[in-house]
């Protein structure tokens, strides 16, 4: 199996994404908007009483 990196910028455009990848030296094979973030967390601990 293929290493694979996922990155998550926030940009104004693709191009920009574009740019900051050229600067860092890094690979831009697919940009692909998110439409939506959601946050996952631990449920939380009951409280001692």
């Amino acid at each position: 199996m293929a290493e694979m990196n996922l990155y998550a910028y926030q940009a104004t455009s693709p191009e920009a994404i574009r740019e900051h990848a050229s600067r860092a030296i890094l690979p831009v094979d697919e940009i692909v908007p998110i439409a939506d973030t959601v946050l996952v967390r631990p449920y939380p601990e009951p409280a001692e009483v």
